[in-house]
């Protein structure tokens, strides 16, 4: 939560630990209901990259130490695999 910015952290708590619903959230911030819907994506976003982050770190310094080796497919710390869509080859 400290590596997010105040903003995030703040909507989070009202959300989280002050357990506001949207409207009264939107009421606290001065702001619209939709502002608080998109802020609270953006925030959840920005905190599940930071615990992929901290989650990729111990995995290398596991793996560093001996323990636990990487990522089980062999990808770089932090990397995304990429979805691809393949057509379907049956007739709808």
């Amino acid at each position: 939560m400290r590596r997010l910015p105040d903003a995030d952290q703040e909507v989070l708590r009202l959300l989280a630990w002050e357990e506001l619903a949207h409207d009264e959230i939107a009421q606290v911030l001065g702001v619209s209901r939709a502002a608080v819907r998109v802020r609270l994506h953006r925030a959840r976003r920005r905190l599940r990259e930071q615990m992929d982050l901290v989650t990729d770190l111990r995995r290398d310094e596991r793996a560093a130490d001996g323990g636990e080796p990487g990522p089980p497919d062999g990808r770089a710390r932090g990397a995304r695999l990429a979805t691809t869509v393949r057509p379907s080859t049956e007739e709808a």
